[in-house]
């Protein structure tokens, strides 16, 4: 059988998904967090072109883009937390 998810459903989903994220992410030291974040941003045009690609529709890469810019924005926080954390505790 063919269950189609509400979008309140998949929202929430995304946003609990978020949460548990960045909640990991901040647990990771700087040199870790420098890594994933290069490699996120290396895979990234590769995903997009997938997307470009596929039979997503303009919205989906919309909303693609801006999730990843959101993402990009978090990284670099978090980041730079981790180095002001990690260089506080003698880590680096």
């Amino acid at each position: 059988m063919d269950e189609q998810i509400s979008p309140d459903r998949l929202q929430g989903q995304l946003i609990a998904s978020a949460v548990l994220l960045e909640a990991v992410l901040r647990t990771l030291p700087a040199q870790s967090l420098k890594a994933i974040r290069q490699e996120f941003e290396k895979n990234g045009p590769e995903v997009e072109g997938h997307l470009l690609n596929s039979q997503g529709s303009e919205a989906m890469l919309d909303a693609y883009r801006s999730h990843v810019g959101s993402t990009k924005e978090l990284l670099t926080q978090i980041h730079q937390q981790a180095i002001f954390r990690d260089s506080a505790a003698g880590r680096l």
